[in-house]
């Protein structure tokens, strides 16, 4: 009997076998060559002995998603905490084990520069991209090079399970390298697993066939089944099913940690006390020789005290007869009330050319770079850490970058000025580099009737609270209203003058803030090191006494 069916009986039952959801990957699995069986009370008796094992978990790449990717909202304490939908910072770590039989292992495999650059060669289809936001994903250190930084090859990858966080390293991976996973991670079918089983395939692509732990009962029924990984109570891994069917965490033995005679503690706390303490003292000179220039600043070009003295007849105090000479004896009228003869008001454009920095689309990463070979980019936040002059930068620009999106690139010692959101940070370039588009720069030429440092003391000390007649000043500033900050010009004779006097200290100011950035960096290379006993103290001291030299 011939049996009619509707489009609309086809359409529903292709919906319920799609609803009955998919495997997450159709990569090969095998039984684990690796580990037995265990259960908890040998875990316990074991775990707080010390045993063999080094730890380094380091943070692969900062992130930002969506919090009810996070947490189910809808639930009761989530509801009664007031939570909502927003993006949610985090990190992507990988851990590396070193077992000193067994070879280098990785729990989870952190971020490989070669997904967040393309993430569609590397399978990640445009769904998945806009749903994650993978362009926020921020490299700190890719898997490559976690991988060129261990001594010897990877033995081994332990997945805690495969959501796409947790296996975005695999590019990185070489093929040869043995996989683990509990039983049933890549197999159990989900709904969901229909629209991250493509890019799961092709980052599992060509690799190894996965391992999988098959879990026995704990005998002591505290969990549901526990494998000592290396089979010497070095490492267990414990099967906590839910947030997916094969999930485990890795549970270490005591780590082996170096631990030094008392002494040779007091005398490490010593050395990086005495770093810290000499950095201390660099930057309270700083303040010191930036709070001078600031006064006779003040002095000269604010409050006009050898003029107000001449005019009274007076000499000027702490001013030789040839420097007094230079300034007037009587004011004249101007845009900025009364100034000394022969001085007159300007603008910001009136004496500098007046530069918006840019920021490439960061939904393309490619533009971006820690690289510190590519060109430096500031930010209001390094602006915020830098000191009078600015010379690191958190993230970089390409070349390549810069010559597309027309980026300006900011010269040697050029004042630069936050003007969005943070209002007032001002800093002086060392080296060429570039800002985003929250900082104006002021470049100036053989022409240019002011110097950097005129500039900068006098953007220090203004009050950008004069730019607005609203109660909100970050409303009201914005790159036009950058040009149009107001600026005294004095005579050129007395700009000269207050430039020899100024020039040496902020050349001081400029050689102390490098040393103390240098001491800043040593100091952070040699405490690692000294603690996990690969530099010892007498070789710490000589790098110290060196850079001193």
């Amino acid at each position: 009997m011939k049996t009619n069916q509707s489009p609309l009986t086809i359409l529903s039952c292709a919906l319920i076998l799609l609803l009955q959801g998919c495997a997450l990957s159709n990569h090969p699995v095998t039984n684990a060559t690796l580990g037995k069986a265990s259960g908890s009370a040998e875990m316990e008796r074991l775990i707080d002995q010390p045993g063999p094992i080094q730890l380094e978990t380091i943070n692969s790449a900062d992130w930002s998603v969506s919090l009810a990717g996070l947490l189910n909202l809808n639930r009761p304490a989530a509801i009664e905490a007031g939570l909502k939908d927003r993006d949610e910072p985090i990190q992507v770590y990988a851990h590396l084990l070193k077992h000193p039989q067994r070879g280098n292992f990785l729990v989870d495999t952190g971020v490989s520069k070669k997904l967040v650059d393309d993430p569609s060669k590397e399978g990640v289809n445009w769904l998945i991209q806009k749903v994650m936001h993978i362009e926020k994903i921020k490299i700190r250190k890719g898997t490559a090079e976690i991988l060129q930084g261990m001594d010897g090859k990877l033995s081994g990858v332990l997945f805690t399970h495969l959501h796409f966080d947790h296996i975005s390293g695999m590019p990185d991976i070489p093929n040869d390298v043995p996989l683990y996973i509990g039983a049933g991670e890549s197999t159990a079918s989900n709904f969901k697993n229909m629209f991250v089983r493509g890019a799961t395939n092709q980052l599992l692509q060509d690799k190894q066939p996965l391992q999988e732990w098959h879990f026995q009962a704990d005998p002591q029924n505290q969990f549901e089944g526990i494998i000592d990984v290396f089979e010497d109570g070095s490492v267990f891994a414990i099967s906590v099913p839910g947030h997916t069917p094969g999930i485990r965490i890795p549970v270490l033995q005591s780590i082996k940690i170096p631990i030094f005679p008392l002494k040779e503690q007091t005398e490490i706390a010593s050395l990086l006390g005495a770093i810290d303490d000499r950095i201390a003292l660099l930057l309270e000179t700083n303040a010191t020789l930036e709070a001078i220039a600031q006064a006779m600043f003040k002095s000269w070009f604010v409050d006009f005290e050898p003029v107000h003295a001449k005019q009274q007849g007076l000499a000027p105090e702490g001013m030789s007869e040839a420097t007094a000479a230079l300034f007037p004896n009587s004011f004249q009228e101007s845009e900025l009330g009364f100034v000394p003869k022969g001085w007159r008001a300007s603008t910001m454009d009136g004496v500098s050319v007046v530069g918006i920095g840019k920021t490439p689309p960061r939904k393309e990463p490619q533009w971006f770079s820690e690289n510190s070979d590519d060109v430096r980019w500031v930010s209001i936040r390094d602006m915020g850490i830098s000191g009078a002059f600015i010379s690191q930068t958190s993230e970089y620009l390409t070349v390549e970058s810069i010559e597309r999106f027309n980026v300006r690139q900011v010269p040697d010692n050029t004042v630069l000025l936050s003007f969005k959101m943070t209002i007032g940070r001002v800093a002086l370039t060392d080296g060429e580099m570039t800002t985003n588009e929250a900082i104006a720069h002021f470049k100036l030429d053989e022409k240019s009737p002011l110097t950097s440092e005129f500039i900068y003391l006098h953007l220090k000390q203004f009050n950008y609270l004069t730019l607005s007649s609203t109660s909100s000043i970050a409303d009201a500033v914005n790159s036009k209203t950058v040009k149009t900050i107001p600026i005294l010009v004095p005579d050129a004779t007395v700009m000269l003058a207050f430039q020899d006097a100024v020039r040496p200290v902020f050349e001081r100011i400029k050689l102390i803030q490098q040393q103390a950035q240098s001491l800043a960096t040593l100091r952070d290379t040699l405490l690692p090191r000294l603690i996990s006993g690969q530099l010892r103290l007498p070789e710490a001291e000589a790098a110290l006494e060196e850079m001193s030299a």
